[in-house]
């Protein structure tokens, strides 16, 4: 991989192995930028952005009845518990959550990228964002030249799921079904778009492998 710094979007389902894959990335010397956990920072460090959150999901109370503190811990920060509350059965709270949220994200991810040490450490030219909706998000679309999509049978994935969260089988089904219309979005990417899908059906050392083969080849 060499040329102009790219954006590789690193995607799938959860057990899917999306995260090991990263590493091994960030092993070769690709900046990675979780997109998960940069938006739960950005929940406890952007006071704008918990304002504006707390502001829109006030809406969706019955009757209107705001406590003090609505949306924040003990420590002021926001809680993620009660949003998720929230949300969960709210399509329409959910859509205006990702409608403040979603951009923010965006311009984190943007300014990260330009910044002098993640392109010091871009040995490829090349950075990654780790995201499991980034399929589904044109708005993330948009900054993205690459797509490597890991993916494993439905069992497989769910073994890796009970074995590493101790969860019960219907919990890692559940979750599954939840997700399940990321794969409905693998005919729609916009044109233009380098797609490659990576089968993680065997161990992390052939896996790496794999990594290592799309590296060269890409």
């Amino acid at each position: 991989m060499s040329g102009v710094m790219r954006t590789l979007a690193v995607t799938g389902g959860i057990g899917s192995g999306k995260s090991l894959v990263c590493s091994f990335l960030a092993e070769r010397g690709f900046p990675v930028y979780d997109a998960d956990s940069r938006t739960k920072a950005l929940y406890d460090t952007d006071t704008v952005l918990l304002s504006r959150i707390r502001q829109s999901m006030a809406e969706f109370v019955p009757g209107g009845d705001v406590p003090d503190g609505f949306l924040t811990d003990g420590d002021g920060r926001l809680d993620r518990a009660a949003l998720s509350s929230i949300v969960f059965s709210n399509a329409d709270a959910l859509a205006v959550l990702e409608s403040i949220v979603h951009p923010a994200v965006l311009h984190d991810f943007t300014d990260w990228k330009r910044t002098s040490r993640v392109k010091d450490a871009a040995v490829y030219g090349t950075v990654v964002m780790e995201s499991a909706i980034i399929l589904e998000k044109p708005l993330f679309m948009d900054v993205v030249d690459m797509v490597l999509f890991v993916d494993a049978p439905v069992e497989v994935r769910m073994h890796r799921v009970m074995e590493r969260d101790n969860a019960r089988p219907e919990q890692v089904l559940a979750r599954i079904r939840a997700q399940r219309r990321i794969y409905g979005s693998l005919e729609d990417m916009p044109a233009g778009t380098g797609f490659h899908i990576l089968e993680n059906t065997g161990s992390p050392a052939l896996l790496r492998r794999k990594v290592d083969e799309f590296i060269d080849l890409n």
